[in-house]
């Protein structure tokens, strides 16, 4: 792997010389496909070869680190994209994180839409694996008219437990999205 990640997660960078794409990725954690560990950011600049990547994911496991992977930037975050700044509960199950505001254990967690709002006129591929959070997130992003900044939209769609009951809302959210979406898996 030609990785090279270091440990200055403090490192300013300037964002205003971005010129090409930026993928973020939301729920950045290592999974299972077939017989070997995959992780997402290497998966999603295989594939989109993008400037800059953003990886958030609240799981303790994840390190912050800013550095290059297969020539791109990629800058890792052990945040939540949520609707708010601040901090909100976190359940943890192996390498699954999932917000819950009744659990004791926090973590912090940034309004996706500022961020996102923040970032260059852009076209932007978003990625979100988030247990259940893309029925807050996603209403979120529609609700402030930030999804034109999108130039896909890659999501995973939880059911059960982690969707309390939201999956109903599936097809408003999508309505709501003018580019392409595609389910991750």
């Amino acid at each position: 792997m030609t990785s090279q990640l270091s440990q200055r997660s403090n490192a300013v960078h300037s964002l205003s010389s971005l010129t090409t794409d930026i993928v973020v990725d939301l729920g950045c954690c290592s999974y299972q496909l077939g017989n070997r560990v995959e992780d997402s950011i290497q998966t999603l600049i295989r594939r989109f070869k993008p400037a800059v990547l953003f990886g958030f994911d609240p799981h303790p496991a994840l390190t912050e680190k800013v550095g290059t992977v297969y020539g791109t930037t990629v800058i890792t975050s052990r945040r939540a994209a949520w609707t708010h700044d601040g901090v909100a509960g976190l359940t943890l199950e192996s390498n699954c994180t999932h917000i819950d505001l009744d659990e004791e254990q926090t973590t912090k967690v940034f309004d996706l839409a500022s961020w996102i709002r923040a970032l260059p006129d852009t076209n932007i591929v978003l990625k979100m694996d988030v247990e259940g959070a893309e029925y807050v997130l996603l209403p979120h992003l529609i609700e402030q008219g930030l999804m034109d900044r999108f130039s896909r939209v890659l999501v995973e769609w939880h059911e059960g437990r982690y969707a309390h009951g939201w999956e109903s809302a599936r097809e408003p959210i999508l309505a709501g999205i003018p580019c392409e979406v595609e389910e991750w898996q």
